[in-house]
Parts: C-alpha cells; structure tokens; sequence
C-alpha cells in the first residue's frame, strides 16, 4: 500500500497490511493439462473485474491453452458456469482445498474504479501463503508484491510468461513466502499493529508533557 502514499493527506500514516489466514503450504507449480486455475473473492464487489476476464481473457487463454477455472465464492456471473469454470462455494476450508490443487491464482481487477485501486494485497498473500502462482492486474496493493509474482497489464501474458519459466515462477512463490512469514502472519501483523499502538502513546504523552499535564 506504500504506492497509495502520495494520494493521501499529508499526515502521519502507518501501513499495516492484512494478515495470512491459512496455513503455510509446500510450493508447487508444475502445471499440467488443463491447467488449473482459481479466482476467489465476493462475486458482488469483483463483478466487473471477473466478468472481463471470463469475457475477454478466458477465450484468449482458451486458444492457446485448456484450462479450467474454479471460482471460490458466493456466486458466478450469469451464464459463466460451464465444462471450464464451475463455483466453488466459499468457506475458508474450501479456499485452503481449492489453492492446494491450483497451478495459478488469477486476480483481475477493475483499475477504472477508484474503490478498487485503494483495496489490499491480502487475495494475492493468501495465494503466495499457500504456495502458489498469483498472476495480477496493477493494483497498487499487488505493484508492491510484483517481486513474488507476476503482475502486469495482460493476464494471458503473465500465464504465458509462468508457463515458460516454471523455475522462475517457483523461485518467487519461494521468496514471497519467506516474506509473508516475516511480514504477513498473524504474529507479525501483531507485532506491527503493537508497535503503531506504541507509537501513538508516546505521541500522546509528548503532547501531554508538552502542556505541563501530569498523567
């Protein structure tokens, strides 16, 4: 969320991101055929987003590759449902079952709307938790992760670029775990939020300190 930084008021402003639910798994990409892809997320507020890539990105992908697509969540876009896409209804036990038997997670986004563009990274540290490929549109929550995956303008290209560098791929699954263990994790979203807390104390005790106030 770093990149956000300019755009927002000119105060003091700490980042903390959100925290890994699931449990660290072994990295894998070895891709087979089909390949196994996943979208997760609310339908509701996705809807654009996934509505183009089933529209405009799935066919692309489908000439060049058979694929199919699980989507974990509360619904699908009408008329998507098919021999390559099927629901996946949401649960955290179903998301950790879904990920474990995926090549890629594919996260398109709506970079038109302005509410879209403020959301966080945490779709794309859950994928990388669990060990697997994230392929992403430029949010900015996913620019300041694009080390540990790949992000860019055109989906089909990312999968395209996975494909050809498998080795590669694994070798930024591998780093973005490392850094969602020392940055991501529950303990360590803790750690940050404790020293934010502190922070704000002792700011407050310097103004009071500053008044001539006991306390």
């Amino acid at each position: 969320m770093a990149t956000l930084a300019p755009l927002l008021p000119r105060q003091r402003i700490a980042f903390v991101p959100d925290p890994a639910e699931l449990p660290e798994a072994v990295v894998a990409f070895a891709p087979g055929t089909p390949l196994r892809l996943v979208w997760f997320g609310l339908s509701g507020p996705h809807r654009v987003a996934l509505d183009r890539l089933i529209q405009r990105d799935l066919p692309r992908l489908g000439r060049l590759q058979p694929f199919e697509l699980a989507i974990v969540s509360d619904a699908v876009p009408p008329g998507a449902a098919g021999a390559s896409i099927r629901l996946v209804r949401w649960s955290v036990e179903a998301l950790a079952r879904s990920l474990t038997r995926t090549d890629i997670v594919i996260l398109p986004v709506d970079l038109e709307s302005p509410l879209d563009r403020l959301k966080s990274g945490n779709r794309m540290v859950q994928a990388l938790r669990a060990g697997r490929l994230v392929v992403a549109h430029k949010l900015p929550a996913y620019l300041d992760l694009a080390a540990y995956g790949w992000v860019g303008d055109d989906l089909v290209e990312g999968i395209a670029w996975a494909l050809a560098n498998p080795g590669a791929a694994r070798g930024r699954i591998a780093a973005g775990q490392t850094f969602v263990r020392d940055h991501a994790t529950p303990a360590a979203i803790a750690d940050a939020w404790l020293l934010v807390l502190d922070g704000l104390a002792r700011r407050a005790a310097d103004r009071l300190i500053g008044q001539g106030r006991d306390f």
